[in-house]
């Protein structure tokens, strides 16, 4: 329809997608490989939860606590045990790949289907290049 009146047809939207919330896959990703329609990632790596600072017994709360405030309470909401279960198997990939586990969680988003690329607020040049994938994409 929109091809008759010479409208342009939407060709990206913007998306949340984590390790940790996948609801995007269940239709919006299906809907969007049907009709050619990438996704740009916003807060890729959830408001700082899969930076690998909280982690199971970890000292984020005591070390970070208003970065802590702000993953915990302005993103959706994640159970605590499911939120460290994915910490966790990043943390394994990231060990096994000697890469960081911003750098797993950032690398699995850009592998899914339809995901042409994210959206990344790192507030520090030290913590973007911890981010920051090598400059050959491995």
């Amino acid at each position: 329809m929109s091809e008759k009146y010479g409208l342009a047809r939407y060709v990206a939207h913007q998306a949340y997608l984590l390790a940790d919330r996948r609801d995007y896959e269940w239709e919006l990703m299906p809907l969007g490989q049907n009709q050619g329609v990438s996704a740009i990632v916003w807060s890729p790596l959830g408001w700082g939860r899969l930076t690998g600072k909280l982690r199971r017994g970890g000292t984020a709360a005591r070390d970070h606590p208003a970065a802590l405030a702000i993953a915990i309470d302005k993103g959706p909401p994640v159970s605590d045990e499911y939120l460290y279960r994915v910490v966790d198997a990043l943390d394994q990939v990231a060990r096994e790949t000697s890469k960081t586990v911003p750098q797993v969680a950032l690398n699995w988003l850009l592998q899914r289907p339809t995901v042409a690329n994210v959206i990344i607020g790192a507030r520090m040049r030290n913590n973007f290049a911890r981010i920051s994938a090598p400059s050959d994409g491995t």
